[in-house]
């Protein structure tokens, strides 16, 4: 297969020639790309076309000529569409007969709307791009790794090609694809029962192990639509593959008297919840573990094959590594026993709907930080083995790997697995896969798997997977008098092979090589592998937390998990007209209801908790129970020197009790609520809790800090923020607090900035990314008038007229802070400050002139506040603030969207008597084209470590200010006497979000005829 790029002045158009697959009698096919003429559209236009069809002479070959391994897909970077193709690659012995693999060594990327990306050429030696006067004769083009530009550095400067980093995770030697028409992302006893039934493997693989899967879709939906034999004809081509990350070893075994023999591994790494060590911990809410891996032992002969499967994963609770790590692990569970539940039996029941039985292996030690999450992990179990369908669909044992060595070496952790009756008699149980393969059938098939973890699930996973391995497969040759079993070679091969695959997973997950592995090679303990090991930890632990960040970024990227990412489709008139129709009928298959929020903050001035917080949390009895609580504190601690620096959880753990006490003992009790989430930077704290009964309808929860203070060293300043799902949609919790000092007026808009535009979760998700944001802290912003003045116009509540010196206000109107919220007005007095338990504003030396420091800012299309005001509570210099909301959630039905969907499909492809389905669906592809709207709105490029997008000259605070300052949000005065609604909050006008336009019809291919759709073999994109 070859790459073409068009020479004509037309669109962009990039071509892909394969050798003549069989179904073709002998003609080469093409696959062409096309970019949409609309500048900013990630729209393309793809055709299956004979190689007759198309104009050779019109194309230069790309990639010197070398051989395309397939394409891999389409990715966008910022508003540039690139084609991921496989450019260089080694073959691996076959794993069984007729099923050979190829490791991915080299990738390109190529631009499909812009030519400023093309090749250039390097120089070999220090692999930086030659100047543009070099001639370029002397080298091999490679302009994968850096492009011209004319940025400010000047003409013939180079910068990193935007997909740099994409190319440098695929090219590290752990992704690997199957050569040939069989489907490398699932185990043996799945292949073989397809092959019976005669399935398609391209629609049966295994998603969770199908890295490029976000990069294939686009074509993959694009497949579907094909006729049948148009199909079969892209398949045999292998334009498309579907790659794995992992390892996959294949030891060929010398014939003797045993005869000929392959002993294989190959271990698929699931991409659901993927990341490094640090950025990837526990799981999510869709039951989605961090570091899940299959790991196959596959041992064939001419005629039996072996397989034995195992899986390993992090710990299925909600739990962090937050901060600088080195050798001791800071651990955090982040969500309690009720609101966990959830997530953890979503995992444990998709792996028993796919391996039917499970026995739970634990490694972790007795230590302080990993006895927490054994203890945990057991109680979750515990439950779960008692509600499950069988007695032995569930079981575990808990086993002190490090204690056990400590005290017999790794030969007795080898005796003592063999104690434990779990291990034992569910191995036995679970048995093995044998396949015939002379006549294609599963004699035997493993019923059960061993799920083992320790807190990476590198190390010392490997080491007992690697036994349990070893024990099944000389079971397994012992039940067919094997002579393989005698051989040591083949247990030589056996412990290479898994050395190999601790070295590879440990590279991908934690940056370096495993531990242990200079014993799974050679069967003893060196001294050479204990210096290994001390040198691979150091590695770990700067690879951690220094060059991590950036390879995070880079997985996020390929997975698509950006929130600045725009995904690249595929015209198709049929699939965008039903997309188009189901945003339109939207209510049809979904209803919403409306939630109760209740915001609170509280600036505590480091006290302890000495009365009854139900007049700030229920203030008013005879309204509904908020259905979920957010509590925002600043100064949980006292902000001295030593303080600064570090978070201390005890304050924030004897302030979550005594919110719970608070809770539990209130008079006429209708909810009993749960912590869902905490979240502290050293004085700043933000406590989120929700009725029981809704933990299981609330999704992807996470923390996450931001620090300001001594310019983003300390957090003394900064804020604390939490992000959930609610059905199906979005909310954004934020505690701040900004810089003190009533004349700080600029560092207080600049923590706003800082935060509002630096504060990220994972995957790329910003505060913006959320339906609904409610920001509660101690602003800080004053009031701009004398002592006295503003202490009597506070007494009189006189609240007009402090409103008018309120610094905030101003800052809104003049300095574009908080551009899109909303805030009632204050009718409560000035909440800072106080005498400590008294109504006495402050009366020492210092004099500080009353202010609203202590606030709540909102933004969401339906999001309404109903209640502003502050609680009588007197144990801090602050009064406490909250805010009533009531939100609207949605609920999509996806069983009504996918009927609604069928529904509209069959529609547009149903004719009238004497109608032709293709001229139908080319008037419909034209009325794309000639209607088609403006592109969609340009979104900024992902941020890198040397440059993020809110950086760059046009995102700077003083460039948003600028456009801020442009349209000023017009604030009217509340306390205007005009208001004959007195009694109502005047709020604000909400900002009417610009009306989102539809992404651009693509142009006329070049052959100036209207693209038609093949007619659809079903229902595809939806």
């Amino acid at each position: 297969m070859h790459l073409y790029l068009s020479t004509n002045a037309g669109p962009r158009t990039l071509l892909l020639l394969s050798r003549p697959p069989p179904a073709t009698g002998g003609t080469s096919k093409a696959l062409v790309l096309r970019a949409p003429e609309r500048k900013g559209s990630l729209q393309a236009i793809v055709e299956l076309l004979d190689v007759d069809e198309v104009e050779l002479r019109e194309y230069r070959i790309l990639e010197a000529g070398r051989e395309i391994g397939g394409v891999l897909g389409l990715v966008a970077v910022g508003n540039d569409m690139f084609l991921a193709v496989i450019v260089a690659s080694v073959p691996l012995p076959p794993l069984l007969p007729n099923q050979p693999v190829r490791r991915i060594l080299s990738v390109a990327f190529h631009s499909l709307t812009t030519s400023t990306f093309d090749t250039l050429p390097i120089d070999p030696q220090t692999g930086f791009p030659l100047p543009p006067t070099a001639d370029p004769s002397e080298y091999q083009p490679d302009g994968q790794t850096y492009y011209a530009t004319t940025s400010v550095a000047g003409a013939g400067a180079y910068e990193p090609h935007p997909c740099a980093a994409l190319r440098k995770l695929v090219e590290a030697g752990t992704f690997y694809y199957a050569d040939g028409l069989w489907d490398i992302t699932t185990r043996l006893a799945e292949r073989v029962k397809r092959r019976k039934r005669g399935a398609e493997d391209w629609e049966a693989c295994d998603e969770r192990f199908v890295w490029n899967m976000r990069l294939a879709e686009p074509l993959l939906e694009w497949r579907k639509g094909l006729r049948e034999e148009e199909r079969r004809v892209f398949d045999e081509c292998r334009f498309l593959v579907l790659a794995i990350q992992g390892a996959v070893i294949v030891h060929p075994l010398p014939s003797a008297a045993a005869g000929p023999a392959t002993l294989a591994l190959i271990s698929r790494l699931s991409w659901k919840r993927a990341g490094t060590r640090f950025n990837a911990r526990g799981i999510d809410d869709d039951g989605e573990v961090a570091n899940f891996v299959e790991t196959e032992t596959l041992f064939s002969t001419p005629s039996v094959a072996f397989s034995y499967l195992q899986v390993r994963g992090s710990i299925p609770l909600f739990w962090e590594q937050q901060g600088m790590q080195a050798f001791g692990q800071k651990i955090q569970i982040t969500r309690p026993y009720l609101a966990a539940q959830p997530a953890f039996e979503r995992h444990f029941l998709g792996i028993l709907e796919l391996y039917h039985a499970i026995h739970v292996l634990n490694l972790l030690g007795q230590k302080e930080t990993e006895a927490v999450l054994t203890a945990s992990y057991t109680q979750h179990l515990s439950a779960l083995a008692r509600g499950a369908t069988s007695t032995s669909d569930v079981s575990f044992d808990n086993l002190d790997f490090h204690a056990v060595v400590r005290m017999l070496g790794h030969e007795g952790l080898k005796a003592e697995l063999r104690r434990l009756g779990g291990v034992r008699s569910r191995g036995e149980e679970f048995g093995w896969t044998t396949v015939d393969l002379e006549r294609h059938e599963v004699v035997m098939r493993q019923n059960g798997v061993f799920r083992t973890n320790c807190l990476d699930c590198l190390d010392r996973t490997n080491f007992v997977q690697d036994i349990l391995s070893r024990w099944h497969l000389e079971d397994f040759l012992s039940s067919i008098h094997s002579p393989w079993g005698r051989v040591d070679a083949l247990w030589g091969a056996h412990r290479h092979l898994w050395a190999e695959n601790g070295d590879a997973l440990s590279r991908i997950y934690a940056g370096t090589g495993a531990l242990n592995t200079s014993y799974t090679r050679t069967g003893r303990k060196t001294l050479a592998g204990m210096f290994s090991d001390a040198t691979k930890s150091i590695s770990r632990a700067y690879v951690n937390n220094v060059t991590d960040k950036s390879k995070q970024v880079a997985i996020d990227m390929f997975l698509g998990n950006l929130s600045s990412q725009r995904p690249v489709t595929i015209f198709d008139p049929i699939n965008d007209s039903i997309r188009a129709a189901l945003h339109a009928k939207l209510p049809e298959y979904s209803t919403t209801r409306r939630v109760n929020v209740l915001a609170g903050t509280y600036n505590l001035n480091g006290q302890v908790p000495t009365e009854s917080l139900l007049p700030w949390l229920f203030p008013n009895p005879s309204e509904p129970e908020p259905d979920i609580i957010a509590l925002a504190f600043q100064e949980i601690v006292q902000l001295t020197p030593q303080q600064i620096m570090n978070t201390d959880p005890e304050k924030r753990r004897i302030w979550e009790k005594f919110i719970l006490d608070t809770l539990e003992m209130r008079a006429d009790k209708k909810s009993e609520y749960l912590i869902l989430r905490s979240e502290q930077l050293v004085g700043l704290a933000l406590i989120l809790l929700v009725k029981q009964e809704l933990s299981s309808k609330i999704r992807v929860v996470e923390g996450t800090t931001k620090k300001t203070g001594l310019k983003g060293m300390s957090g003394n300043k900064g804020a604390a923020g939490i992000r959930l799902q609610y059905e199906d949609t979005t909310f954004c919790f934020l505690s701040a607090h900004f810089a003190a000092g009533h004349s700080n007026i600029e560092e207080r808009n600049n923590d706003y900035w800082t935060i509002s535009q630096g504060l990220h979760f994972l995957k790329g998700k910003t505060i913006d990314s959320h339906d609904n944001i409610i920001w509660c802290g101690d602003f800080n912003y004053r009031i701009d008038l004398p002592y006295e003045r503003a202490v009597d116009l506070a007494q009189r509540d006189e609240y007009s007229e402090l409103h008018k010196h309120d610094q905030l206000q101003r800052a809104r109107a003049t300095r574009g802070v908080f551009a899109g919220y909303e805030e009632a007005p204050m009718r409560f007095r000035p909440t800072y400050r106080f005498d400590n338990g008294t109504d006495t504003y402050d009366t020492s030396e210092k004099r500080r002139i009353p202010a609203w420091t202590d606030r709540i800012l909102y933004r969401g299309e339906n999001l309404e506040l109903k209640c502003y005001a502050s609680a009588d509570l007197r144990a801090s210099d602050h009064r406490p603030v909250y805010g009533t909301l009531s939100a609207e959630i949605r609920i999509i039905d996806k069983a009504k969207r996918e009927a609604l969907a069928r529904q509209l499909h069959d529609d547009l492809v149903k004719t009238q008597p004497g109608e032709v389905l293709d001229e139908k669906l080319k008037r419909l592809a034209l009325s794309h084209q000639v209607n088609g709207a403006d592109p969609a709105p340009q979104l900024p490029p992902p941020s890198e470590d040397i440059q993020n997008w809110w950086s760059g000259p046009d995102r700077s605070p003083a460039a948003l200010v600028a456009r801020a300052l442009a349209r000023p949000p017009v604030l009217s005065d509340p306390f205007d006497d005009s208001d004959d609604e007195w009694d109502k909050p005047s709020l604000p006008s909400p900002t009417v979000p610009e009306q989102r336009r539809k992404p651009p019809a693509p142009p006329i291919p070049l052959a100036s005829k209207p693209v038609v759709p093949r007619k659809p073999a079903g229902l595809a994109g939806v």
